[in-house]
């Protein structure tokens, strides 16, 4: 249903390409857990409606061989929770530096399956060099506390943290 909305408020642009397709560490095929509100349907939380749907796993690796894209200038993953399957899967463009921008959302501490760990996010990107570029859109947790929910994280490739510094 969510790929449909999509096809239809995408659909006057002819530059752009819809796939139906998830993505992750590995190839597979799974249930989505199914909400009201489809921008919390989730891999690995259960739905308040226990709906689910069959959905097509692929890794952004494999997708960009299939595709022929070779570099990806910037990336954003916001699947509640799920970062890090998508991240592996893009580990063959982070050794060869070919992802150059990566958004992620995380939380500042583990506390819930909601988000990943900021903390668990930069060990991922550690042994690729890619370095914290930048913190944002920080959202306050809903129950009033005045704590730190969430926030987008950027990381960003070795080339564009070495090469791009000025001659001293």
């Amino acid at each position: 249903a969510t790929y449909e909305k999509l096809v239809l408020n995408t659909k006057q642009n002819p530059r752009i390409h819809t796939f139906n397709v998830g993505m992750g560490q590995e190839k597979a095929s799974l249930k989505i857990n199914i909400n009201a509100n489809s921008t919390i349907n989730s891999l690995l939380r259960p739905s308040e409606s226990n709906q689910t749907e069959d959905i097509i796993i692929d890794t952004v690796s494999d997708f960009c061989t299939t595709q022929n894209i070779s570099t990806i200038d910037f990336m954003k993953t916001d699947t509640e929770g799920f970062d890090l399957s998508v991240l592996a899967g893009c580990s063959s463009l982070l050794e060869k530096q070919q992802l150059k921008v990566v958004m992620v959302e995380c939380e500042p501490v583990s506390t819930n399956n909601y988000f990943v760990s900021m903390d668990d996010v930069a060990t991922f990107f550690s042994p690729f060099g890619y370095k914290l570029f930048g913190i944002y859109e920080q959202q306050l947790d809903w129950n009033g506390d005045m704590s730190l929910l969430f926030f987008n994280a950027v990381f960003v490739c070795p080339d564009l943290v070495y090469n791009k510094l000025p001659a001293n």
